[in-house]
């Protein structure tokens, strides 16, 4: 079955009574989808992460527009926060990806789609990897099924 891609979100709380919630001054004039992947800058303020990130700090709890430099971003802390994560998986930009039963303790990376949407993206391995699959939402075989994931450290 196709589906389309859901933002990133929390998922199964994995022994917390509570997802921790972070808050941090945005770097510059941000314009990001729910469920953005952030990073920290040399300033200490977040921004949407590019292209293969080197560390994750986490995902945006919600969209901005055009926020102004110093926004206040609320975000969900990324590794080392013991959060399981619930994403889509996909091929980069290919809209075919699928769950298959070998992604279950797989390392991938994360991809932003044209809409700013960021994905669990099954093409980044290796060194690119920032995550890893700890469990399924849909089924196997689904077309863009969503997933459960860590952030490496």
């Amino acid at each position: 079955m196709a589906a389309s891609r859901v933002a990133i979100s929390t998922g199964p709380k994995k022994g917390l009574s509570a997802i921790p919630v972070r808050h941090a001054p945005c770097a510059a004039t941000e314009t990001l989808a729910k469920g953005a992947a952030i990073i920290t800058d040399a300033n200490g303020r977040v921004t949407e992460a590019g292209v293969n990130p080197t560390e994750i700090t986490g995902f945006a709890i919600h969209a901005l527009a055009a926020a102004a430099v110093g926004t206040d971003l609320a975000y969900v802390p990324g590794a080392g926060s013991n959060v399981v994560f619930e994403g889509s998986v996909d091929n980069t930009h290919a809209g075919t990806g699928t769950i298959a039963q070998t992604d279950y303790q797989a390392e991938y990376g994360l991809t932003a789609d044209t809409t700013g949407i960021w994905y669990v993206d099954k093409d980044k391995t290796g060194a690119n990897a920032r995550v890893r699959i700890v469990g399924f939402k849909d089924a196997l075989a689904t077309v863009m099924g969503r997933v459960y994931f860590e952030v490496l450290p």
